[in-house]
């Protein structure tokens, strides 16, 4: 059996639309450690990786 697809309500813009600041909307600011680790982690990946590839070899 089918079922018969029922037509949703019209949507009705809203005429005063929120506008919030990144902060507002995060609840709080962004830390700019996440930097710091994301380069930490970079590096120690590639080093990691190069280990292994320097031992592979011998």
């Amino acid at each position: 059996m089918a079922m018969a697809e029922t037509p949703l309500p019209p949507v009705d813009p809203d005429p005063h639309p929120m506008h919030r600041s990144t902060d507002e909307t995060r609840a709080g600011t962004t830390p700019h450690i996440v930097r710091y680790v994301l380069g930490i982690s970079l590096a120690l990946a590639l080093v990691v990786m190069t280990i292994i590839y320097l031992w592979g070899i011998t």
